[in-house]
């Protein structure tokens, strides 16, 4: 029986880029113009996520994800 695979969720995959590059949140909440804490929120999955905050953590980060339809 195969077990289907879950895609990660876009929160995940900015926290991988945010580890592989070694960055820091704080900064990466700076270029993305919102707090750090609210930042944190953001990736650990505790608010929902805006198109803004989409758009602008892309933008800080330069990665285009998409949340998964």
């Amino acid at each position: 029986m195969a077990v289907a695979k879950k895609e990660k969720s876009i929160q995940q995959r900015w926290l991988e880029v945010i580890v592989e590059r070694g960055l820091k949140q704080i900064w990466v909440a700076d270029r993305a113009g919102i707090s750090g804490p609210h930042l944190s929120n953001i990736l650990a999955g505790r608010v929902l996520l805006t198109h803004e905050n989409i758009e602008n953590i892309n933008k800080a980060l330069e990665t285009d994800f998409t949340l998964p339809e």
